[in-house]
């Protein structure tokens, strides 16, 4: 949509955009006309004096009706896609297309300096779609990412965290204390910003696969709130973005598992897996170039 020139027949542009191309044309009409005031002045003929003067009071009516059009176009006009920034949302195109997903709103100076359309744009799918394209937009915030009260979870975590636990990891077993090598020196290599994102977008692309299997309920303020299903975009662009004294701890409590990633871990600790779960854990793990192991007991 971005490559798309002005639609100005469309429903939505005669809806939302006022054609300044009328109020041009007047406009330069009524200078003309004012400009020939002079001249008309010294013309000594009362038929072309009030035909002169017609032609001004018409072209002064349209003007106005053009203004009182714009102001009524104004009101009548949607809520600025502001409104939809971040959110999910379902958007059909005035040629049929259809774009569904986590939308960002640009404004109009953006469109005008990038794609010489000043007009809102949403960002979608690495689409920009204007706002005299859109026929409809539908938001898909239907629930599924639900809010969930922040102590449910507080029995089912104590008690994982007394059981075994299993290392999803970059290296396929644990480093012994008096290994040889320069273990310390490899994992600040890893632990650099971009070498971490990109460790965290696996990690992401793991727990939004087992999402796909079971309920997801996560949080990324030391569980103090939580959400189930999260939006798959916004999801993994938070745990690219874990940093501080926050963790992400990702619960699947029909399967009683939960996993934490620390902000400067290069592994995920994964409480209890058993069965199914595991099994696909360690294939999804393995897809993207991880090992999963059990640390041996203390």
């Amino acid at each position: 949509m971005a490559d798309r020139s002005p639609d100005r027949g469309s429903p939505a542009a005669r809806r939302y955009v006022f054609d300044r191309r009328l109020f041009i044309v007047l406009a330069v009409h009524l200078a003309l006309l004012a400009a020939a005031v002079p001249v008309f002045a010294f013309i000594d003929n009362d038929s072309l004096f009030w035909s002169y003067y017609t032609v001004a009071f018409v072209s002064f009516f349209l003007l106005i009706c053009c203004v009182r059009y714009e102001i009524r176009c104004q009101k009548e006009a949607p809520p600025v896609l502001d409104r939809f920034d971040k959110k999910r949302v379902k958007i059909t195109a005035e040629d049929g297309s259809v774009f569904a997903g986590r939308a960002e709103a640009y404004p109009s100076g953006y469109g005008l300096h990038v794609f010489g359309r000043e007009e809102e744009s949403l960002l979608i799918g690495g689409i920009h779609v204007f706002l005299t394209d859109i026929r409809r937009i539908e938001l898909l915030d239907d629930g599924r990412e639900q809010a969930i009260p922040p102590r449910r979870y507080d029995d089912l975590m104590g008690s994982l965290l007394e059981r075994p636990y299993w290392i999803a990891d970059i290296l396929p077993e644990q480093v012994p204390e008096n290994a040889d090598g320069q273990f310390f020196a490899v994992e600040r290599y890893y632990l650099q910003p971009a070498r971490l994102g990109a460790l965290r977008r696996r990690f992401a692309e793991i727990l939004l696969r087992l999402n796909c299997y079971c309920d997801m309920a996560v949080s990324f303020d030391n569980c103090e709130s939580w959400a189930l299903n999260p939006d798959p975009e916004e999801f993994a662009e938070r745990l690219a973005a874990l940093s501080g004294n926050t963790f992400l701890r990702a619960i699947f409590a029909s399967q009683e598992t939960m996993i934490d990633i620390e902000p400067t871990d290069t592994y995920m600790t994964v409480y209890d897996p058993k069965g199914a779960f595991l099994d696909r854990l360690r294939k999804l793990a393995e897809a993207e170039g991880l090992f999963v192991w059990q640390p041996p007991a203390e």
